[in-house]
């Protein structure tokens, strides 16, 4: 009997203490879960911190970088080169007054700013074979170092930073005097279509009326033709496609009939593209009838300019009832303007 209890004694200690041990171990193995559930928190909130740190240091990365951007400037002077560095936003100061009338309405001004900075920042080096970014002609943008004007100035410091994107994307911000009553496609221009660059009613038609007259003989012999007879064109509404016009109705092709300059003086047929005509005889835009009157050849026609992207004389028309930024989407469509820095 007393080997029984014995044995039973240490049965039962050995049970209390594989209980004591059982629960020794449950609870480290309860205590390291805890811990490492400790250390995941802390690693991850170390990585969101590390994450949240790179893009605050990549966003002010870009901002330096736009801040800081200088303009390579090809500026004509005396028949010479000059090229000067200057920053963004002292450059636009003095194209701002130059590419529009300072005394202009304010929304117009900064619809002219914010498409300004557009336009040098995606152009940047698009004169890098001559060693410079931008000229000073209208084939950038005009430039004149002393035409800042206090009106201008606020503008451009007013719209800091702002452009004109689309998809996120710089959008090319081309624009122009007068659109005569609708702006034209790129593809019709420069044959590459850009979906924010398509032709745009404006509210009013027929704007900018010009008309153009030149002594026929001196037409004829410009075309390389020794007679010129006759001219053929459909006629000319604003908005109103045709064989030769495109959708805003500018002029696509315009036939030229009359005699060729050789010995033969054959009867032919020249048929010459609205850009080659407005090109060879320094016409406002091509948006134009022709015809022959006596001996002269009369040019009537509206808008000046390319006529693509925003019309300049539109946008202070309709910044009577609208803010800068809904007259950049107004000509550029699909398009948003945000505040790079």
């Amino acid at each position: 009997m007393k080997k029984i209890a014995a044995v039973l004694t240490a049965t039962a200690f050995l049970f209390t203490c594989g209980s004591a041990l059982a629960k020794e171990n449950k609870n480290t193995a309860l205590q390291n879960i805890k811990d490492r559930s400790k250390r995941t928190v802390r690693i991850k909130k170390a990585n969101q911190t590390k994450h949240s740190t790179t893009q605050k240091d990549e966003r002010k990365k870009e901002e330096r970088k736009n801040t800081a951007v200088e303009i390579r400037l090809g500026q004509l002077k005396n028949g010479k080169r000059i090229i000067k560095t200057i920053s963004l936003e002292d450059y636009l100061r003095n194209v701002v007054p130059k590419e529009c009338p300072p005394t202009w309405n304010e929304n117009a001004l900064k619809a002219q700013a914010v498409a300004a900075r557009t336009f040098a920042l995606k152009n940047i080096g698009r004169h890098g074979g001559e060693g410079f970014d931008l000229c000073d002609s209208t084939h950038c943008q005009l430039y004149d170092e002393s035409s800042h004007t206090p009106a201008t100035d606020r503008v451009v410091a007013a719209t800091r930073g702002e452009v004109i994107t689309y998809g996120g994307q710089l959008i090319n911000a081309v624009f122009h005097t007068d659109s005569g009553g609708m702006t034209e496609g790129s593809a019709e221009v420069w044959g590459a279509a850009a979906p924010y660059l398509a032709p745009v009613r404006e509210q009013k038609q027929n704007t900018s009326p010009w008309t153009k007259k030149i002594h026929l003989d001196s037409f004829a012999k410009t075309l390389g033709l020794k007679e010129a007879t006759k001219t053929e064109l459909s006629p000319l509404t604003v908005g109103k496609k045709a064989a030769d016009r495109s959708a805003s109705g500018r002029v696509r092709t315009v036939k030229i009939h009359g005699k060729a300059s050789d010995k033969k003086s054959a009867e032919t047929v020249k048929t010459i593209t609205g850009g080659e005509m407005r090109k060879l005889f320094a016409l406002p835009s091509t948006l134009f009838d022709i015809k022959i009157v006596g001996a002269e050849v009369v040019f009537t026609g509206y808008g000046a300019g390319h006529g693509v992207g925003m019309s300049q004389n539109g946008m202070n028309e309709l910044s009577k009832n609208m803010d800068y930024r809904a007259i950049l989407a107004f000509y550029y469509k699909g398009t948003k303007t945000e505040k790079r820095y």
